[in-house]
């Protein structure tokens, strides 16, 4: 978290990201926001991954209980 404040320059005693090469400092910069980007965007797939699987595994519970509960139905009728 204080790296990301470091990086909206918002910290006052944290200097992760000073250094004396301003080229270093602006590339330290550059590949931490890249990593936040990415890191975010795996995060968001992983929760579409999880909520498809969710709602997957609903649809199929649902199709097996309307199959089970026809049978009952058609059973009861027949007898």
């Amino acid at each position: 978290m204080h790296l990301g404040w470091a990086l909206l320059e918002l910290s006052d005693g944290l200097d992760f990201f000073k250094s004396v090469d301003s080229v270093s400092q602006t590339l330290a910069q550059l590949l931490f926001a890249a990593y936040l980007v990415i890191a975010l965007i795996l995060l968001i797939n992983m929760l579409i991954a999880l909520l498809s699987n969710v709602y997957q595994q609903v649809q199929v519970s649902e199709d097996w209980l309307s199959c089970c509960c026809c049978l009952c139905v058609i059973g009861g009728l027949i007898k």
